[in-house]
């Protein structure tokens, strides 16, 4: 409803474009989806046999330990960042239009990297948030909580169980509360390389302002997930920590947003204008 109703108003007012109904017409759809797949996660924790009937009630209270798959939570977390992510770069689209542009080849090179690094550290931070499903699918977060090394060391002795396989990425706490430090470790990196690359390019103040915010909110959340391990994962911090995710992965959406390349028609254009205007006669 709260997508449905305003979307059919703006349409009966023709206030809405056909390339924006198409793309409202699919959120919708996806909406839709994401109802089902949150239902297919809440049936794995109502499974006969996980229900103790004669105490359900205290079951039901106890949000420490009740359970749903970590593959279908995972899933769920998925499919809701891809529509918020869908839904924020549309959003950003209508609002700014703006582009960067520029004729000097030394400064485009440095734009580029910039780019890459800005386009890395955002995956690492959508790979970070994806990976916190399976540690709270799994209770993860209620193992080692030390940090910055786990059970007194950096990679734990039982990271690899032998008859989980390739199921260890995805079951194993230790290895699945590894995986996601390491994500958080790749993402720091690459938003520092981003930091360096801006520093050394003249960049729009709003581009400037994305990159603070980025470094900003990944400061905070970094410090949420310590004291999320630290305090054994009280509710307030671990819920804190996760809608911190979505910050850190909203702000580098506007990064990236923020540097949109201009199209080579427009950078071609400007091109020619500079060199008539070096090349014209005074008077003329």
């Amino acid at each position: 409803l709260a997508f449905g109703v305003p979307m059919i108003y703006f349409l009966a007012r023709g206030q809405v474009s056909s390339a924006l109904t198409k793309k409202l017409g699919v959120f919708f759809c996806l909406g839709g989806a994401q109802g089902l797949v949150g239902w297919w996660m809440v049936r794995s924790g109502l499974q006969k046999g996980k229900i103790d009937e004669s105490n359900a009630e205290e079951w039901q209270m106890n949000t420490q330990f009740a359970h749903v798959s970590p593959y279908r939570l995972t899933s769920h977390l998925a499919s809701a960042l891809t529509i918020y992510i869908l839904l924020l770069w549309t959003g950003m689209g209508l609002i700014d239009k703006r582009r960067l542009a520029t004729t000097c080849a030394k400064t485009a090179q440095k734009l580029t990297w910039f780019k890459r690094a800005a386009h890395a550290s955002a995956a690492f931070a959508g790979l970070t948030a994806f990976s916190g499903g399976l540690v709270a699918g799994n209770h993860a977060g209620f193992a080692y909580n030390d940090w910055p090394l786990m059970g007194g060391k950096f990679v734990p002795d039982d990271i690899w169980n032998e008859q989980l396989g390739w199921k260890n990425f995805f079951e194993n706490i230790p290895t699945v509360q590894f995986d996601h430090r390491m994500l958080a470790y790749a993402t720091l990196a690459g938003a520092a390389s981003t930091i360096t690359l801006a520093r050394s390019i003249p960049l729009p103040p709003r581009v400037k302002t994305a990159v603070n915010m980025c470094a900003a909110m990944l400061c905070m959340q970094v410090s949420l997930g310590v004291g999320t391990l630290w305090f054994g994962v009280p509710i307030e911090v671990a819920a804190t920590h996760q809608f911190g995710s979505l910050v850190v992965l909203s702000s580098f959406l506007w990064l990236l947003h923020t540097v949109r390349a201009a199209h080579p028609g427009f950078i071609a254009a400007r091109v020619v204008a500079q060199a008539a205007s070096k090349t014209r006669v005074p008077g003329v």
